[in-house]
């Protein structure tokens, strides 16, 4: 049993041919109101410990079955098997899915100029991989320029706020909103998935 991240969901009526949504004679100007930026939701578990909890009970149970199988005792594994729900039941309770949506380019940009790397940061990273901007204050900014949802309040409340999150917490919200930004929406590419799907419902 894991604590699950992200779920994605399947078109539940595929189409075998898709003309463009927008016809290449479009203006530019009628383009503008049909562009919506990349977003994402990334959920959060508040209650750490359960996390961890969790996560260890799992490595328990895996050895506890392991270890029933070989016994003639009375099996060990059902109680570690109720922990381990309880333990998930208190994480997802905890869990705030975090809505986020990328800015523009040019607010991305402002951004990064808003924060520069320090003359630290830039003397002890490597030649090859110098920052482009201060990692210690980019990161929570860029989450809170992003954030649709649940609201990020004052100033000084996210700042409480991402000052009060673990390692593992910041890193979660970080990556996907850096990832979110950066990444290449240019083209929906080839998806093996996807034509498995459609090879299916043509066969049916």
């Amino acid at each position: 049993m894991t604590i699950p991240a992200t779920f994605t969901g399947i078109p539940s009526a595929p189409t075998t041919t898709a003309e463009p949504a927008v016809s290449a004679a479009t203006t530019v100007a009628a383009l503008r109101g049909k562009f919506a930026r990349p977003r994402t939701s990334v959920p959060l578990y508040l209650d750490g410990g359960a996390v961890a909890e969790a996560a260890g009970l799992e490595q328990i149970l895996t050895r506890a079955r392991e270890a029933d199988e070989m016994s003639n005792e009375d099996p060990t594994a059902p109680a570690i098997e109720q922990q381990l729900l309880d333990a998930h039941e208190r994480a997802e309770a905890s869990r705030v899915d975090f809505e986020l949506q990328a800015l523009t380019h040019r607010a991305w940009a402002r951004m990064v100029a808003e924060h520069p790397p320090t003359p630290d940061q830039l003397a002890d990273a490597p030649v090859s991989a110098k920052p482009d901007f201060n990692v210690d204050t980019l990161p929570g900014a860029l989450v809170r320029a992003q954030l649709l949802r649940p609201d990020p309040g004052t100033e000084q409340e996210w700042s409480e706020f991402w000052d009060d999150l673990s390692d593992g917490q910041m890193a979660q919200l970080w990556g996907n909103a850096y990832a979110l930004q950066t990444r290449d929406d240019g083209s929906l590419g080839k998806s093996e998935i996807v034509s498995e799907i459609l090879r299916s419902y043509a066969g049916s």
